[in-house]
């Protein structure tokens, strides 16, 4: 009896025994996944990036729950944003039908503009082309020249010198005074021409045109080849390119054997 009593404590204490040992051998393991585990994380497809999205939205999540901002605010504030940009632009396309619009109306004011300009520009031709013509024959010698007197020729001399001194009112009217008195001598045609010189010296050269053009009304006057280029420089300082062209052509034609030839070349070169 005793002997069974001694074998069954002998087996409880070798039990226990092992029982510590088996537990002791335990804790000192580090913890591993189960290969069941690991096999269903393969099969899912899981891996270290997805794994760090997850984590970064729900970062993102936390950041917004902290400041109290829900998922429904952050829509809303998005659905404003593009509204914004939207108003934004359609401001900056009226904008622009705003410009083109006034485009189109400074271009429609410069067209006509440039037409009456042009009305002008014509109208100008047509006075400086008549007037000429309506005035040449407002002195009219009546026959033969005659020599001029002592004193016309004295008086011619004395304007004449006012005219070379640049004094060109006072040799104006001085010529002008000198044809009044004698309108039918050798000397008047010159004077006549020096009155269109006084002019063109004061820079009128409308005015000079038309006193160049009395001078042919002079007969058997030796200053018709020089009215006749300074009518040509009249056009030209008025701009008329077109009628100095003429002009001189008629010098040309008319007068091929003047000293003023090459003058008149020289003018002509510059059209």
């Amino acid at each position: 009896m005793a002997l069974v009593r001694w074998r069954s404590l002998v087996a409880m204490v070798g039990a226990l025994f092992l029982a510590g040992l088996f537990f002791g051998c335990a804790g000192t393991r580090k913890e591993q996944p189960a290969e069941g585990e690991a096999s269903a994380t393969s099969v899912l497809g899981v891996g270290q990036e997805e794994q760090k999205q997850g984590e970064s939205a729900q970062s993102e999540e936390d950041v917004l729950k902290l400041l109290g901002i829900t998922g429904e605010e952050k829509k809303a504030e998005e659905t404003t944003k593009e509204v914004v940009q939207k108003s934004e632009v359609e401001k900056l396309q009226e904008q622009m039908m705003e410009l083109k619009k006034s485009l189109k109306q400074k271009e429609a004011q410069i067209a006509d503009l440039e037409a009456k300009l042009a009305a002008k520009e014509k109208e100008i031709s047509q006075l400086k082309t008549a007037k000429p013509a309506a005035l040449a024959t407002s002195v009219t010698p009546m026959g033969k020249p005659h020599p001029p007197s002592a004193e016309f020729k004295v008086r011619y001399q004395d304007a004449l010198a006012e005219y070379r001194a640049r004094n060109y009112e006072t040799a104006l009217k001085l010529f002008q005074q000198l044809l009044a008195t004698d309108p039918n001598n050798t000397l008047s045609d010159n004077c006549q021409y020096w009155i269109g010189e006084c002019y063109y010296g004061m820079g009128k050269y409308d005015q000079a045109l038309v006193e160049f053009e009395k001078v042919f009304a002079f007969p058997e006057t030796n200053k018709a080849a020089d009215a006749q280029l300074k009518i040509a420089y009249c056009y030209f300082r008025l701009g008329d390119r077109a009628r100095a062209r003429q002009e001189i052509q008629r010098f040309l034609d008319n007068y091929p054997d003047s000293e003023y030839v090459p003058k008149a070349k020289a003018l002509l070169a510059q059209l």
